[in-house]
Formats: C-alpha cells, structure tokens, sequence
C-alpha cells in the first residue's frame, strides 16, 4: 500500500463527513414520523452509542500500529481475510444505497428532465475521477467542503430565526415516547455507526496516538449538525410536515426569505451539499478498490474505472426512489447492524490477538 498520509485534522472532516452528508438527505423524515417531537432525544442517545462504539475501536493506539499490517499484500490468515471481506461487503453495501439515494435526489429535485442513467454516469465519472487522485487528496477536497457545510447548517439557525416556533417541541415525552425513541434509535444508530470506515482509515493516520481524538471529534461534528438540522425541522415545519416530506431539510431551507432577492437560497445550498456527498462516495470506492486489490494482492488504481462502471449498474437494483428509500428505512438498519457487529468483533479480536502475539515474541526474546 501506497505511503500516505492523512492528518488528525483531516481525519476528523471525513469521519463527520461521512456519518453527516448521506444522512441529511432522508432519514430524518422516518426518525419524526416514529418519535415526532422527541426526535432531538434520539440524536443524544445515538450520539452516546456511537462514541462509545468508537471509543472501544481506537483506544491503546500501541496495539493499532502492529495492526496497519492487517490491508498489506503478502499473505494473511484466513481470519484477517474474513475480517476484509466482511467490511467489503459492508462498504458495499453503503455504497449501492447511497449511490442510488444521491442520484434519485438530483434526478428529482435537481435535474427532472435529465434521464436518469445519464445522471448515474456522470456522478460515476465524477467518482473515478476524484478518487483516482488518492486518499490525500480526497481528505483535502473534504476538509474544504465539509467545513463549508458545516458553516451553513451553524447559520441556517439565524436564517430561521423569525420561524422558529418553539411550541412545536411539546409535548415533552408521553405515554408511548420510550418505545418510539427506541424504535427511532434503531434505525437511526446503524447510520451513523458507519464511522467504523475508521478500521480502514486508521491505517493512514500520522500520528496514530491522535486517532481517538479525531475519531470523536469526528462524530461530535457530525452529531452537532444533525441535531441542528433535526431542531430546525420540528421547531419551524412542524412534525406533521416534517414527517410527510420525502425530503425534509429541503423543505426546512426553502423557508428561508432573508430578502425579495434572496428567497431561493435552497438551490445554492443544495449546490453546497452536493460536493460533501461526492466526497463520501469517492472515499468509499477508493476504500473498495484497496480492499479488492488486497485480495488480489496488486496494487493498481486503474482498477476503480471497471470497478465504478459496474456499481454504477446497482441503480437497477431498485425498482423506483420510494423502493430505495424504503431499503434504507426498513431493510438497511437491520442489515447494517448486524455487519457492523460483525466488523466491531472481528477487529476487537484482530487487535487482541495482536497484542498477545507481541507479548510472546517479547517473552520468547527475553
């Protein structure tokens, strides 16, 4: 594997990156719909779960550096090969819903009248081309339009100001409040549990002793943006708006009407949202192609354009957008979890069995 380098800094913009812009698009609607005007709980307590998952992934960095081995191409255990596998199959998996997801989003807000595997194409070419620069570079052009979002979501507050209604969050909990939180929970947690893509990016940072900081710093940026956006949507749509629109903060921006020449701010921040989410996307088919070429043991970038072109032909894989809405409400949370666990256990185990190996070559030496 190619010698880069990702900084703690950098590191910190893809995982909140990551766990932020595919988020947005829709799942906010189903998480109001179940929890309506508790939903801003279920961001706490998700919040909670996530760091914890990840706090337990990246402490005793000492143990993570013996494990940077784990994506070289000489050969491996087989319980390492199933470890790559398994995070192969869930970034996949990540990538078919989201690819879909995106293109379904420009297909019906952006481009109408575009045909939709024309749009499919261009996103795909634009994914090879990005991700064909290298992690280096996709973590800088992150870092530049993650903190663009970010800037926007932090004011979208004072844009809103004379909208908010702050009625709108009560009644505060409720007869059956704990079983929807609960539910909401549920769907929402294996998103935003998609920071784990850490077991992969770990083996980039410089200097590892900071990978818990960035990671949680990661997820807190993350965190901090939803619960904005999911205070923004109850506070000034309402929840039985909120929960009926296919997409919601779309809906909450075009509240905005800061002037008579300024009342269609929804498109610029659109354009805004739309480079965050190629950037998720291009770090996931790079991820892809290192993991395929470590089974090949080969070292090839080229590899992404077949590669690309080929999951570009998921998006046949649902029928029409409420088919790929409905996987990633009903079908992904389960799916999800269950890979994540995997992934969680596996590494935990990897990062163990490490450790006791280290011990005793230092015992046999002594």
């Amino acid at each position: 594997m190619k010698q880069e380098q990702l900084s703690p800094f950098q590191l910190t913009c893809l995982i909140g990156n990551f766990i932020f812009t595919g988020v947005i698009i829709s799942v906010p609607q189903i998480l109001m719909e179940i929890s309506k005007q508790n939903t801003w709980i279920v961001i706490m307590f998700t919040y909670v779960l996530t760091t914890t998952v990840i706090y337990i992934i990246c402490r005793k960095p000492a143990k993570l550096e013996k494990l940077k081995s784990i994506f070289y191409f000489d050969k491996r255990p087989w319980f390492k090969n199933v470890f790559i596998s398994v995070l192969f199959m869930y970034l996949l998996f990540i990538y078919i819903r989201d690819f879909r997801i995106f293109n379904s989003f420009i297909d019906g807000i952006l481009l109408p009248d575009t045909p939709f595997d024309i749009i499919a194409l261009l996103t795909t070419l634009t994914l090879i081309y990005i991700s064909l620069t290298g992690i280096e570079v996709i973590a800088r052009v992150t870092v530049i339009h993650f903190i663009t979002i970010s800037i926007v979501v932090i004011l979208l507050p004072f844009f809103l100001l004379n909208e908010i209604q702050l009625a709108n969050l009560l009644p505060f909990g409720g007869l059956h409040s704990g079983a929807e939180i609960l539910k909401s929970t549920y769907i929402f947690f294996p998103w935003m549990t998609e920071a784990i893509v850490i077991v992969f990016l770990f083996v980039f940072l410089h200097p590892i002793s900071h990978l818990k900081k960035a990671g949680i710093i990661g997820i807190s940026c993350g965190f901090i943006l939803l619960f904005i956006l999911i205070f923004l949507n109850i506070t000034v749509l309402g929840v039985a708006i909120a929960s009926e629109a296919t997409y919601p903060n779309i809906k909450l921006i075009q509240q905005i009407n800061l002037t008579d020449f300024l009342d269609r701010l929804d498109l610029v921040i659109e354009v805004v949202w739309i480079p965050t989410m190629l950037c998720k996307l291009s770090l996931l088919l790079f991820t892809l192609n290192r993991l395929f070429n470590t089974f090949r043991r080969k070292d090839s970038d080229f590899d992404i354009v077949p590669l690309a072109l080929l999951l570009s032909l998921t998006i046949r894989l649902f029928k029409n957008n409420i088919d790929a809405i409905e996987y990633s409400f009903f079908t992904w949370p389960t799916k999800g979890l269950l890979l994540e666990l995997i992934i969680v256990t596996l590494f935990l185990m990897l990062k163990r069995g490490k450790s006791h190996k280290s011990k005793g070559n230092g015992q046999k030496i002594s």
